[in-house]
């Protein structure tokens, strides 16, 4: 819960209880319009539930963000979420909406819909359920890609070690408190 919290709080989608939280200067807040991340497409926002639009299948879900925000045309923009899906093991599932997907096809399709866009700040909240075999391995290379890049910075929820290896500093937070997970 308090994970959550502080993704949620990153991505200017919570207000705190007491203070202000900003980001690049700028305070942050369901009620303030501007995200030093958000407006330009560079926060890979991927919460539990997976946050896909209802009325749209999964390509689509995938797709959309990559016209609106990086000025695809419609085929670009699906043929690149076709693939995205295929490499996945997703493809089968392109045209089901977000309430025929299991919550972990949903969650995975939020993390390839970020990756997609290729974002600077990364906001991923713990799959609803554990990942195993093969899913598993297909999340941690969907995120390694996207964290090689510079420029690059992630909160990522992970209880189990799917996170890929690298050179990031681990922290977690305990009874409130925010510590290096290495103590």
């Amino acid at each position: 819960p308090a994970a959550e919290a502080l993704l949620r709080l990153g991505a200017g989608l919570l207000a705190p209880e007491a203070g202000i939280v900003r980001l690049g200067g700028l305070p942050l807040g369901p009620t303030t319009l501007e995200h030093p991340f958000r407006a330009r497409g560079a926060l890979g926002w991927v919460p539990t539930e997976g946050g896909l639009l209802v009325n749209l299948g999964l390509c689509a879900n995938l797709a959309l963000p990559l016209r609106f925000l990086r000025g695809l045309g419609r085929g670009e923009a699906e043929a690149r979420a076709k693939e995205a899906l295929v490499s996945a093991g997703l493809g089968a599932l392109a045209g089901h909406r977000p309430h025929a997907l299991a919550p972990l096809e949903r969650w995975l399709g939020a993390l390839l819909r970020a990756a997609l866009l290729g974002p600077e700040l990364w906001m991923v909240a713990a799959p609803p359920q554990p990942l195993e075999g093969e899913l598993r391995l297909r999340a941690r290379a969907c995120l390694a890609s996207s964290l090689a890049q510079p420029a690059v910075a992630a909160l990522v929820v992970d209880g189990e070690g799917w996170v890929p290896e690298g050179p990031w500093r681990k922290l977690r937070i305990r009874d409130g408190c925010m510590e290096d997970a290495e103590a």
